[in-house]
């Protein structure tokens, strides 16, 4: 959907991330983490967090977009489904 003067782009619930994660399943590749550890960190860290590395230079190229269409064409099917 373009966002237009009638109709603002709003971002999506949890609800909606949580449907569309479970609707693209095994479509979409996971981007790979990693948590972070180690005496140097620990002591810079807030207390009781848990920081991670998201690494991206794993990830294959495109997954992002990937997701995004795949996300987009699951909303057109939904959409189309529940006009008819």
């Amino acid at each position: 959907m373009n966002p237009t003067a009638e109709s603002p782009l709003t971002a999506p619930s949890v609800e909606q991330i949580q449907l569309a994660r479970r609707e693209l399943g095994a479509l979409v590749r996971e981007t790979p983490a990693w948590q972070w550890q180690g005496h140097r960190i620990d002591l810079q860290k807030p207390a009781g967090s848990t920081p991670w590395l998201k690494l991206e230079l794993f990830q294959h190229t495109g997954s992002f977009k990937c997701a995004a269409s795949c996300s987009q064409c699951s909303g057109c099917r939904s959409s189309s489904a529940s006009a008819a």
